[in-house]
């Protein structure tokens, strides 16, 4: 939020005691060393678990939190998309119950979209609204992701950025589809999925506003984040030096010998 980013994408699943909670693997083990699916455990015990593990620098114990939590942590201007995993039905339909009422309840209805790869879950999501957004996920090309998107209502397509080319940009377009790629990590290859935005929508030597913007919060964040890595390497190098040199003098920032 503070390198001006205006829209968040967070995985959606459910504990088991029916609360919405957010984290990306179905299983804890790799952000948490824990054993067992998240859905197995309450929302009071993904709370204190620590999932700082593979998540190196952070400063303190962290646990999965609910998604009430981290939209009001957000406040009231951030958009979103909730993205829902696959999971078995009776789970989803559950999911799609609570995530539909707690959508309508916040009345953010115009600031979420959410997301899916199973084909089940979308259908079943536009079954019950007409009113929320949804976009197909869509990781590979042989899926057919404008077409597919289409055929389940949805008004996004959400394609993996291996995916992404003039060519599917031009399809997308035609059947009025708004695009969302993920997952650019890489900052070279953010900065050219706004270059190709940007050529794509280009219509008398201008920019179409809504993109203009995204194209301002995407630099800036690109920049902010550029920074951040650098202060991070700086301070890691730091405190590498300190833990190997037992008389390391932390006021001067020099180490220094024994007389």
């Amino acid at each position: 939020m503070e390198a001006g980013v205006t829209e968040i994408e967070l995985d959606v699943r459910l504990s088991r005691d029916g609360h919405l909670i957010v984290v990306h693997d179905a299983n804890v083990t790799r952000t948490t060393g824990e054993r067992g699916k998240a859905h197995h455990y309450t929302l009071s015990q993904l709370e204190v678990l620590d999932a700082r593990r593979n998540t190196p620098g952070w400063h303190s114990p962290l646990g999965i939190p609910s998604l009430r939590e981290v939209v009001d942590l957000c406040g009231p201007s951030m958009r979103f998309q909730f993205e829902v995993k696959g999971a078995d039905r009776t789970i989803l339909h559950r999911l799609a119950h609570q995530l539909v009422d707690f959508i309508n309840q916040r009345q953010m209805n115009d600031r979420v979209v959410v997301t899916s790869s199973h084909t089940g879950f979308l259908r079943m999501l536009g079954t019950m609204t007409a009113h929320i957004e949804r976009g197909y996920v869509a990781e590979y090309r042989y899926q057919q992701p404008t077409r597919r998107a289409v055929a389940l209502g949805c008004t996004w397509l959400m394609p993996r950025h291996t995916l992404v080319t003039p060519a599917l940009m031009r399809r997308a377009r035609r059947r009025n589809l708004k695009v969302s790629t993920w997952t650019v990590n890489d900052l070279t290859r953010a900065e050219r999925m706004v270059e190709l935005a940007e050529k794509l929508v280009e219509f008398g030597g201008e920019l179409v506003p809504q993109v203009a913007h995204v194209k301002q919060d995407l630099l800036q964040a690109v920049h902010h984040r550029r920074h951040h890595q650098k202060q991070l390497k700086k301070q890691l190098k730091s405190q590498t030096r300190k833990n190997n040199n037992p008389f390391w003098d932390s006021h001067s920032q020099h180490s220094r010998t024994t007389p």
